[in-house]
């Protein structure tokens, strides 16, 4: 059977190939319903600032969209719904530029100040919890990750992962280990590092039914995997 001795340094490699996180962090542009229309569209004036930004931000030129923005914002005539767009499309637009303490700011901003629809700010608060595992923040970010998926958030594979790594990183196996579990059943097929994960989470929590029970169930896959091979043969 394999020594697992040195389980710690194995999680630690494992954890570092799987901690780049892929944040999906979109510009969201609702189109109006016919009852919130009048309250859902931009002014002239600063629809114009947002057009020129957009533009500005498709070129790639983030500090002139920033700019823009940010000029936008002083405006004391905004309506909470142009309010919530220019800063979300300024959280985008930080985020691009690795700015992401200020791309958390700018999409809080975007929630509180209340121009956004509630299935629009459940949303936003998955790219900001996302942020918050990658700038440093884990528990605090896979704290607001579980509450967007009670909120009615559908947690993906990749969500799962963030979840264990992010409780993990912060040092609560115990939070993290349910997620690593379903992390480990959703795999197919498992492989190694599956297995070294969880049996790290089991040997940290001193948990030592779980851990024979997983090495069992190790060397019966083992020996599954070598007998389609020799069939293949």
């Amino acid at each position: 059977m394999k020594n697992y001795g040195s389980s710690i340094s194995k999680f630690a490699r494992i954890m570092a190939m799987e901690a780049g996180l892929v944040l999906a962090v979109a510009t969201l542009v609702p189109v109006a319903t016919a009852q919130d229309k009048q309250a859902r569209i931009f002014s002239a004036k600063a629809g114009q600032i947002v057009n020129d930004a957009v533009l500005a931000k498709d070129e790639n030129k983030y500090d002139l969209t920033i700019s823009l923005l940010k000029e936008a914002l002083e405006s004391k005539t905004l309506s909470i719904y142009e309010t919530a767009m220019i800063y979300q499309l300024l959280g985008s637009s930080l985020y691009e530029l690795n700015q992401y303490k200020d791309a958390v700011d700018a999409f809080e901003a975007a929630i509180s100040s209340g121009g956004l629809l509630p299935n629009e700010a459940t949303n936003l608060r998955l790219n900001i919890a996302q942020l918050l595992i990658a700038n440093g923040k884990p528990a605090e970010g896979a704290q607001m990750l579980e509450d967007w998926a009670v909120d009615g958030g559908v947690l993906q594979p990749n969500h799962i992962a963030y979840l264990w790594q992010a409780w993990s990183q912060a040092e609560q196996y115990d939070r993290a280990l349910p997620w690593a579990e379903k992390w480990f059943a959703n795999a197919k097929p498992k492989d190694a590092k599956h297995y070294e994960t969880l049996y790290f989470f089991y040997d940290t929590l001193n948990m030592t039914h779980e851990k024979q029970m997983l090495l069992q169930q190790m060397d019966i896959s083992l020996r599954q995997s070598a007998l389609v091979l020799r069939n293949r043969q």
